[in-house]
């Protein structure tokens, strides 16, 4: 990760977005087809709230925990983006093993729910 990682204070909107950030990476690590996913700004509760609403993400949560960085890199999501696992999977005609790219998108998506959950304050964790 970039920077220090440290625990952000949370305002009730910041929590209540991150609760359905949350919920949302739930579903994807959970999914079994890739219909089912989504890995955009649109489908994050965190980014509508800071940069479809804001039009910075300096403010979120994520930004703050994972270093500094905006756009979530250095975080497992920034990982997940950079891997073929998503596009592989999304697109199962650009690979011959559909099943493990599903596995691996998964896998992924389990490591950002944990870094999400990482945020939350230590009495919810």
């Amino acid at each position: 990760m970039i920077g220090k990682k440290r625990r952000p204070k949370l305002t009730k909107k910041n929590l209540e977005a991150l609760r359905a950030s949350i919920a949302h990476w739930d579903r994807n690590s959970r999914a079994r087809s890739p219909l089912n996913i989504s890995v955009g700004a649109n489908g994050c509760a965190l980014c509508e709230l800071h940069l479809n609403r804001v039009g910075s993400c300096f403010k979120c949560p994520v930004v703050t925990h994972g270093g500094g960085s905006p756009g979530c890199e250095g975080t497992p999501h920034s990982d997940l983006r950079l891997t073929n696992a998503y596009v592989m999977w999304r697109y199962p005609y650009r690979v011959a093993d559909v099943a493990a790219a599903g596995r691996e998108f998964r896998a992924k998506a389990r490591k950002e729910l944990a870094f999400l959950k990482s945020i939350l304050p230590e009495d919810e964790q």
